[in-house]
């Protein structure tokens, strides 16, 4: 698929211009989020604009809107499960911390310095890991049958088995 972007970008001429980005990518061209997808050489790709403007306080700020269906792993039955995604954030330009702990709720910081680029690709990635959580999981009810039974059976057998602290405990009353 053919890129209809650049992969670094200079946010304050784009801030100045007002320019917004709208593009796709490929969700295997992510070297930090492809291990996490299910078929990692697939052809999915995530849409995104981002927008680049100044709010009512002259801050400057970089709206990232991602819209894509992502096909992880579940950690319960380690089949395909989907998880569509639309993410909608605005991303604060800050160069320290001070300024970034000043920012209001609504506005995440992104740390770049005066003359950096932004990385469009790598933005995007970022914004999409924030969004996938740890351990993804089908509903019980979805989750293939039979598995589950068997993590039930496993965590009752373990949980039937003598702790192996419970000798300290003795120990201890003596």
């Amino acid at each position: 698929m053919p890129k209809h972007f650049p992969d670094n970008v200079d946010p304050w001429r784009m801030l100045d211009q007002e320019q917004v980005i709208q593009s796709r990518v490929r969700l295997a061209s992510m070297g930090r989020l492809s291990p996490l997808l299910h078929d990692k050489g697939g052809e999915d790709a995530a849409e995104f604009s981002l927008s680049f403007y100044r709010d009512q306080d002259r801050r400057t700020v970089v709206r990232c809107e991602i819209k894509v269906t992502l096909v992880l792993t579940c950690q319960r039955c380690l089949e395909p499960m989907s998880m569509p995604l639309e993410i909608d954030s605005r991303l604060a330009l800050v160069e320290g911390f001070e300024e970034a702990e000043r920012l209001p709720e609504e506005l995440e910081p992104l740390m770049l310095e005066k003359d950096a680029m932004l990385h469009v690709t790598e933005l995007v990635e970022d914004e999409l890991l924030l969004a996938v959580p740890d351990a993804p999981k089908h509903s019980k009810e979805d989750c293939a049958p039979g598995k589950d039974d068997c993590m039930d059976e496993v965590m009752e057998n373990t949980q039937a088995e003598a702790n192996p602290f419970d000798v300290l405990a003795v120990l201890k009353k003596r």
